[in-house]
């Protein structure tokens, strides 16, 4: 495949519609926005996924961005990083 010059914008824009493409991580994000935060085993009892892996599709949109993580003792606790959506939602209506 042949490189592609993106902008910084446009590469941060491609990575996190990447991540939400996946339905789990979507459906994960979805949880997050209507809460003001919550701890990954709860999240994982409302998506019918191993803990392991909901613990990934977290660090995925942590990665891109679009929550962020603080670890509390055993677990971690996430939430949508606000600041992002926002950014995210204009980007994507200018498209």
């Amino acid at each position: 495949m042949k490189h592609l010059d993106l902008s910084n914008e446009d590469e941060r824009l491609v990575a996190m519609l990447r991540a939400l493409g996946n339905p789990a991580r979507y459906r994960i994000f979805q949880e997050l926005r209507h809460q003001e935060s919550a701890h990954s085993r709860p999240i994982g009892k409302i998506v019918p996924l191993a803990q392991s892996t909901v613990s990934e599709h977290l660090r995925r949109l942590k990665d891109v961005g679009l929550v962020t993580g603080e670890s509390e003792g055993a677990t971690a606790r996430f939430a949508v990083d606000e600041d992002a959506l926002d950014w995210f939602q204009r980007t994507v209506g200018t498209l």
